[in-house]
Formats: C-alpha cells, sequence, structure tokens
C-alpha cells in the first residue's frame, strides 16, 4: 500500500475541498447542512479559531482526501468531514488513514478521546469505523455518534 502523508490545510483554504468535493450528492455524507458547491464563508467559519483544524491527505503527492479535527473539551475531539476519493475505496487505505488520524491527534493534540458522527444510511462509513473500534454512543435521528478512546 501506498504511503499517506497529512498536510495542516493552514492558514485554511476552501480551494482543495473544491478540488476533491466534486459529487453533489456526496456533500450530505460529508457535512449534512453544507451547500453545493461550496460556500467559503461556511467553511471558513468552521476552521476560523484555534478549535478546529482542517487537515488535507497525500498519496505519492497527489491529494486523495480530507479530515477535520474540532476540540471539544480538553483532550476530547470530533473528527469530521472525512474524505477519500472514489480511487482509493475499498482497498484498505480508509483504514490506514483512520489509524493515522488517531496517531496524529494523540501526537499533535494530545487527544485521548475522538468521536465522530455518521449517518445510518452511510453503511460503509458506519462498518469502517466500527472496524476501527469506534463504538456507538448515541443516536439522534438519522445521525450516530461514535467514540473511541485513543
Amino acid at each position: 500500500m501506498k504511503h499517506l502523508n497529512f498536510k495542516k490545510n493552514n492558514p485554511f483554504n476552501t480551494s482543495p475541498l473544491k478540488e476533491l468535493w466534486v459529487y453533489p450528492e456526496e456533500m450530505p455524507l460529508i457535512h449534512p447542512k453544507a451547500s453545493y458547491p461550496i460556500k467559503d464563508e461556511e467553511w471558513i467559519s468552521i476552521f476560523a479559531d484555534d478549535k478546529g483544524v482542517s487537515v488535507l491527505v497525500y498519496q505519492e503527492g497527489l491529494l486523495v482526501g480530507h479530515f477535520g479535527l474540532i476540540k471539544e473539551v480538553e483532550r476530547k475531539f470530533r473528527v469530521v468531514f472525512v474524505y477519500l476519493i472514489h480511487s482509493c475505496r475499498g482497498k484498505g487505505i480508509s483504514t490506514k488513514m483512520m489509524k493515522m488520524i488517531e496517531d496524529y491527534a494523540s501526537k499533535q493534540y494530545q487527544a485521548t478521546e475522538l468521536s465522530l458522527n455518521v449517518q445510518d444510511f452511510n453503511e460503509r462509513a458506519f462498518s469502517l469505523y466500527k472496524k476501527c473500534g469506534y463504538l456507538e454512543d448515541h443516536r439522534y435521528g438519522t445521525t450516530i455518534h461514535m467514540k473511541k478512546q485513543i
């Protein structure tokens, strides 16, 4: 499997996200309340302060994915906007990326717990998160909230 690299999207720039998120039907899976096409102000407000970080994922110099981390409370972070391009799916890269996200959060921010939300109709992502050790915490509507101690 080819090596993945992370690069902070700092200062925050929506251009790489626009490059990645080209399928309007996937936007509800990435961010259920976001507009498509991407509106800069919606995303800048999320990553505008030190509570959140946008991280770009590269494989052999090619932008292949994204994730964000939002600080909730001391040493607890929410993983948001996880995305991997279509050509990288189904090859174990998502599993590797999730492990790398955990390592990154632990090393960069001394995180001890990660949480995330997934839509109940996104069975592929839900299965990935379960496989990676995330446990269902609660549900509200179609959203499943999951957690993992790292």
